[in-house]
């Protein structure tokens, strides 16, 4: 995907990311969202637990340098 012009983020714990995973966030269920919205024939869908959806629906409202900070701080490496 990483030549389509996606953004792939890091697994959690890779390159010492340390990322908030619910059960609704599993990478598995993540994954099943995206390709029924496909066959469905959607063009996006925001996947994931409740507290995902509000942020990308919150980050709407927000200018391109806020959501800049607010994603460099959310992928931040953490110090080991």
């Amino acid at each position: 995907m990483a030549g389509y012009g996606q953004i792939v983020p890091p697994l959690p714990g890779e390159h010492g990311y340390d990322l908030i995973v619910s059960a609704e966030d599993d990478p598995a269920r993540v994954a099943k969202d995206g390709f029924e919205a496909l066959l469905a024939g959607k063009d996006h869908v925001i996947a994931g637990s409740a507290r995902n959806k509000a942020r990308v629906a919150g980050s709407r409202f927000l200018p391109e340098q806020a959501r800049a900070t607010l994603h460099a701080a959310q992928t931040k490496p953490r110090d080991d």
